[in-house]
């Protein structure tokens, strides 16, 4: 049998310029889904069609849902099955372990969810790489950005006794950078009264400073370090990778995405 207009109805539009997709309907009592799917099945259709619209089916044999593949008003029209399965996201490099999966579930928004971890300090490798061919496939822009934020979390902890009797004391802390903040209070306060003060100076060191020099070296000070945020921006770069990460994740850090991508 040939396709029929009369049974192929339009359930939402991509808007007054047609920048978003479109969801199609369409039904047959006497062609199988084999029939319906075929190469040029919908070439009556073509001048309505765009890449990537959805069209729900029902064949004489069941039911389904397809994207259109070929070219918006191109001849003939081809169909492709959706991906509906979630696919696994490699790490980007050695630097990262991803459990992060990634999965269609519209014909223009992607599902993206799961934790990449670092495994390496001032690490500015991008997180992640889409699976080979998943996104040229859908035609997802390598271009589109995403944003998101994550409050203040601990990084480090420790515990340092006064040494060198004078007011200021580095101490080393390769988890520490120049972004973090810490926060140090007295466990054992000095026996020449004073303020603390403390701060990341440079990479890897915490410098610690009392308004009066400790020379009885009898202070013991507890801290906690802090990133201000997990994340603040990333980009689906040129080579399908989530890049531009901001500050500079360090062994144990992770990103957790839960992102919808749109085209």
């Amino acid at each position: 049998m040939a396709f029929n207009r009369k049974f192929f109805a339009k359930w939402s539009s991509g808007g007054m310029y047609g920048a978003a997709n479109n969801v199609w309907s369409y039904g047959s009592s006497t062609d199988d889904l084999q029939t319906i799917s075929a190469s040029g099945y919908f070439n009556d259709a073509k001048d309505m069609l765009q890449q990537y619209d959805y069209i729900f089916v029902n064949g004489s044999d069941g039911q389904t849902e397809y994207i259109v593949s070929s070219a918006s008003g191109a001849s003939p029209v081809t169909l492709s099955f959706p991906s509906q399965d979630a696919v696994d996201v490699d790490a980007y490099s050695s630097k990262w372990t991803s459990t992060v999966k990634v999965r269609l579930i519209s014909p223009s928004v992607v599902l993206m969810s799961g934790t990449a971890t670092s495994t390496a300090n001032n690490n500015t490798d991008p997180a992640i790489t889409f699976p080979t061919g998943y996104v040229p496939d859908f035609g997802f822009s390598k271009s589109v950005s995403i944003s998101r934020s994550g409050s203040a979390y601990q990084i480090s902890a420790g515990q340092v006794s006064w040494s060198g009797s004078g007011a200021t004391l580095d101490h080393p802390d390769a988890r520490a950078f120049e972004d973090d903040k810490v926060m140090a209070t007295y466990n054992t306060l000095p026996s020449e009264s004073g303020i603390l003060s403390a701060k990341v100076t440079v990479d890897g060191t915490i410098t610690f400073t009392q308004s009066a020099a400790n020379t009885s070296n009898d202070s013991v000070i507890d801290y906690i370090v802090f990133k201000d945020q997990l994340i603040t921006t990333a980009d689906l770069g040129t080579s399908g990778s989530v890049a531009g990460i901001t500050p500079v994740m360090n062994i144990n850090d992770f990103i957790y995405m839960n992102v919808v991508y749109s085209i």
